[in-house]
């Protein structure tokens, strides 16, 4: 179950990733992918594959 200090970290880093002058697309990108395997591991890295 995601909390607000969950929440609240992923929205720090995606500030600190904008901060890089990253674009919106590549840190919302970044930050998913980061955070779907965090949460799902691997099964959901192999899903992915096709559509990034």
């Amino acid at each position: 179950m995601m909390d607000i200090q969950i929440v609240a970290i992923g929205f720090v880093v995606m500030l600190a990733l904008l901060r890089f002058s990253l674009p919106v697309a590549a840190v919302m990108t970044i930050t998913g992918v980061v955070g779907g395997f965090l949460l799902y591991g691997m099964p959901l890295v192999d899903s992915m594959g096709s559509v990034i």
